[in-house]
């Protein structure tokens, strides 16, 4: 949940000013070549800001072990200068809670949960202290912020975790602190815009929101924040017009370690609007290119589909065999592509057009689809899966009543397919609804059911929107 929040962590800053030269370099993830200019003068210590964020955006992107295993004794450096500084000054503890945050989570990305964990403590220790030192210091909620955010949308599994370490989380609370800070002036202006953007969408279901967010901050738009929109749009079910910011980026990126990342996105948006071809040899440069671990699996299994849509069983079968392969990761995606390799009989290809194409936003081609295929010449479990694509169909394009007809059915079958996310989103997404309809306990009804389902491959996330959309509903009793 928390990766794409900090991947876009940083993005622009100075307003309408022009960026510090090595700032830009940074944003625009050329990583080789800022290593040696100079940040902003008026903030302390701000080339050891920008060292940090070269260093920990270059292995965002690139997750690549060596050189995070070469890397991460950086931290202990910069930290330990920033603390030994005799000059008093607001700043020292907010870029030593900046790069504790950071690398909190590199170390979850690259699997060190305990470490990931700890630094993220230690940041929100060092911030605390910082606001009680310095409490007209304003930025000091930009972490604050975005630690509540983080905190607030651990799963309840892991909520023991912050109780026995005294963290306090609180999602809506963390997103309006950092709306207290979005002021044209400040510095980090348009860092804060994309973070707060990212929290709209990718927690709180706002993409209206979120790309209002971003696209008002977009002048002198830069590649990361390029990868932002995208991914708000993608998750918003616009990716064709995430498709056409990707490639923009990628005319310039040949040399970039974010390349394989671009392109990895830019091959979904092609997979989902059926352009197979062009989807196949994206997938196919992400999985030689990408030195991490997490996507590679989903990559495999997609490119073998692409084989499969284009009727080469051969090159498929290869595919489909090198993603049971690959290891498993934490990676939503990953696990889902899992599961689909895993079903027996193999899932009906015209199903997984249909509901590629709705997740990339094509509807007209997820229309004609439905339109060709007859219901009755499927399996029940597949029936089943049919009226939820309809669902979804009809709650996208607007058809509200029809989707909750839709979700019904769905959720009137739920003990007929077991560990299946389709049951739980339905239930999300009628929470959803109930609540643009005013019916409060309707709405709390179905997000509380959300939250009753043990095993199925979104399990995180959908339980993350269901506690702050309940969350939202008690702040409105109140």
């Amino acid at each position: 949940m928390i990766y794409p929040f900090f991947v876009l962590f940083h993005t622009s800053v100075n307003g309408q000013s022009p960026l510090p030269p090595a700032y830009e370099r940074i944003l625009n993830l050329d990583f080789d070549n800022s290593a040696e200019l100079h940040g902003a003068a008026d903030i302390p210590d701000f080339n050891l800001y920008l060292d940090n964020l070269r260093e920990v955006t270059s292995l965002i992107f690139s997750e690549d072990r060596e050189a995070f295993e070469l890397l991460r004794k950086n931290e202990k450096t910069r930290l330990r200068a920033l603390k030994d500084q005799e000059t008093a000054s607001p700043y020292h503890d907010f870029i030593r809670a900046e790069i504790k945050i950071q690398w909190a989570f590199i170390k979850l990305k690259f699997g060190e949960q305990w470490n990931g964990v700890w630094s993220l403590r230690s940041a929100y220790k060092i911030i605390k202290d910082n606001i009680e030192t310095y409490p007209d210091f304003d930025l000091n909620y930009k972490a604050l912020g975005l630690l509540h955010v983080i905190f607030g949308a651990v799963p309840d599994r892991y909520q023991w975790v912050l109780g026995i370490f005294g963290l306090e989380g609180d999602t809506k609370e963390g997103l309006n602190e950092l709306y207290g800070l979005m002021d044209e002036s400040s510095v980090f202006y348009k860092e804060i815009v994309v973070i707060s953007a990212l929290i709209e969408s990718y927690l709180m279901e706002n993409h209206q929101a979120a790309t209002r967010l971003i696209e008002a901050g977009s002048s002198n738009i830069t590649h990361l924040e390029r990868y932002a929109l995208a991914l708000v749009l993608m998750k918003s079910h616009q990716s064709a017009k995430a498709g056409r910011l990707l490639k923009t980026s990628l005319t310039s990126l040949d040399d970039s370690e974010a390349r394989s990342l671009f392109t990895y996105l830019l091959a979904e948006t092609q997979f989902q609007e059926g352009k197979y071809e062009e989807a196949l040899k994206n997938y196919d440069f992400f999985l030689r290119h990408f030195k991490g671990i997490n996507q590679l699996k989903d990559a495999s299994f997609k490119a073998g589909l692409c084989a499969m849509f284009m009727g080469d069983q051969n090159q498929s079968g290869q595919y489909f065999a090198e993603a049971r392969q690959r290891n498993k990761t934490e990676a939503e995606v990953d696990k889902n592509a899992q599961k689909l390799l895993d079903t027996k009989p193999f899932p009906d290809p015209v199903m997984l057009q249909i509901r590629f194409s709705i997740d990339g936003g094509f509807y007209a081609l997820a229309d004609s689809l439905l339109n060709g295929i007859d219901i009755n010449t499927f399996e029940p479990y597949e029936q089943f899966e049919l009226i939820y694509r309809q669902a979804r169909l009809n709650h996208l394009q607007g058809n509200f009543d029809a989707a909750i007809d839709y979700y019904r059915q769905v959720i009137s079958k739920e003990e007929k397919i077991p560990e299946n996310y389709f049951v739980p989103n339905s239930f999300l997404q009628l929470g959803y609804l109930q609540q643009s309809l005013g019916n409060t306990d309707m709405a709390r009804m179905y997000f509380e059911r959300v939250l009753t389902f043990r095993r199925h491959p979104y399990k995180n996330s959908l339980d993350s929107k269901a506690k702050i959309a309940l969350k939202g509903l008690s702040t409105s009793d109140d």
